[in-house]
């Protein structure tokens, strides 16, 4: 199941996972309606059931050259509970505006970047 709070005002959120990536076409593309800083979309992903997961794979808004500013900035990763990401987020880059000029834009978004950090420094945990 995906969710998002605050209502997206009824734009399509399943086009995040509709498997249609690296592309300009808007319609597997979703945006949300613009707002202030320090106020933030939270996207609930339910599987179901456990699963593994080592990573996400970011593709940011892509529609057009100038709309590529519109996507996401920081990403800040909550699983079960546990925060997953730095404390401002992941720091996401910005769509190239055009998918036919890179093989894939998408970016590789690791968490468990914290625990294999502290391998091999002497540090715990």
């Amino acid at each position: 199941m995906l969710s998002c709070s605050p209502n997206d005002n009824g734009s399509s959120i399943y086009r995040l996972i509709d498997g249609v990536d690296n592309t300009e076409d808007a319609d597997h593309m979703w945006l949300a309606p613009c707002r202030p800083y320090a106020q933030q979309y939270i996207l609930r992903i339910d599987f179901g059931n456990p699963v593994g997961l080592t990573g996400l794979k970011i593709w940011n808004y892509n529609a057009s050259l100038d709309d590529s500013f519109m996507g996401v900035k920081r990403l800040v990763v909550n699983l079960d509970g546990q925060i997953l990401s730095p404390p401002h987020g992941f720091l996401i880059r910005k769509a190239p505006g055009d998918a036919k000029s890179i093989n894939d834009f998408g970016q590789f978004v690791a968490l468990n970047r914290q625990e294999e950090s502290n391998k091999g420094n002497g540090n715990s945990g």
